[in-house]
């Protein structure tokens, strides 16, 4: 996402106003002299910010240096500014490695949800050629009963990818098709399952409900793909390396 100097001004001035932090704080935090923030904002000065100033006041506001030059904050509606706080959230502690990500295959997915989501969400294929030559059932699949906008979920492409929030409530992320009845579309879908209420709609990427966060999820997707897809030591593989070298 490229750097868009209008939108790191717009959101200057919106968290400086929010936070009640002073711009001269933020000057102080990264080591440069005072007035800098002013002089940036001139209309004749057409530089970038620092790489400096960018973190002093991502920091500050709790946001990444990313979001800070993206998104134009002012102009967001207020779910749209909680769901890229969570998804900024998430793309940091995921790229950190303080967030575990697991992946999920389908059937997996399937028996873990069945009883806890309603009946909507489970339904039958007919059976395709390969489990009728093979014997493999493929009857089951997963279709959300969530619409977005005149689009309705069609199916999962890929795996579940799920974090576990507490001993009650996992937020899942997964690649959709989504079809308005003349042409697909190709999505990516946020939920949460919960012991309690089954299954709540997070945000999804949807072409007629365009929002400010759609990049992010994307991004979300990818870091989290990525970092189940690294190449890490199985934890069980570790606790016996970890006796071994210790003993």
């Amino acid at each position: 996402m490229k750097f868009n100097k209008e939108y790191f001004l717009s959101n200057m001035e919106y968290f400086l106003k929010a936070t009640n932090i002073k711009a001269s704080i933020l000057e102080e935090y990264a080591g440069l002299s005072k007035g800098y923030y002013s002089r940036l904002r001139k209309p004749e000065n057409k530089s970038i910010p620092g790489i400096d100033f960018l973190l002093a006041a991502a920091t500050s506001f709790g946001i990444s240096v990313e979001a800070l030059s993206t998104i134009n904050y002012a102009t967001c509606s207020k779910n749209e500014k909680y769901c890229l706080h969570l998804l900024d959230y998430l793309i940091s502690k995921t790229e950190s490695d303080d967030l575990h990500w697991k992946s999920d295959s389908l059937t997996d997915f399937i028996n873990k949800i069945e009883i806890k989501c309603d009946e909507e969400t489970i339904v039958d294929n007919l059976p395709s050629p390969f489990s009728i030559i093979t014997g493999i059932s493929d009857r089951k699949t997963y279709k959300s009963p969530f619409k977005y906008g005149v689009y309705d979920y069609q199916k999962t492409w890929g795996d579940f990818y799920s974090l576990k929030l507490d001993d009650h409530n996992t937020i899942y992320i997964v690649k959709v098709v989504l079809n308005d009845g003349e042409k697909d579309f190709f999505g990516t879908e946020i939920f949460m399952i919960t012991d309690y209420e089954k299954k709540s709609k997070v945000c999804c990427i949807s072409p007629e409900l365009p929002q400010a966060y759609d990049s992010y999820i994307n991004k979300l997707y990818n870091v989290v793909k990525s970092s189940i897809s690294a190449n890490t030591v199985d934890e069980n593989a570790k606790a016996a390396i970890d006796c071994f070298i210790n003993d």
